[in-house]
């Protein structure tokens, strides 16, 4: 188990959705893991959508640089 962080910090890396049994599950980073209900899943990609629409206009230029992902041959790939 990893010792939680002293100071936060945003992650970098994406969390990756799944489906099992009508389940939506997200793992996230540090092992963090949620499993939610459609309704509550497209809920949260909706407030994701507005509080990444906000941070987009608040955020200084130099921080809009596209977010990276591992492919799978491991390189890495920028998301659209």
């Amino acid at each position: 188990m990893k010792a939680p962080r002293a100071i936060f910090k945003p992650c970098s890396a994406p969390g990756k959705a799944t489906v099992e049994a009508g389940i939506v599950l997200l793992d996230g980073p540090d092992g963090v893991a949620v499993a939610m209900t459609v309704e509550c899943a497209e809920g949260t990609a909706a407030s994701l959508r507005e509080a990444v629409a906000l941070a987009r206009a608040r955020a200084p230029a130099s921080a809009s640089a596209p977010a990276q992902r591992p492919d799978t041959d491991g390189a890495r790939q920028s998301q659209p």
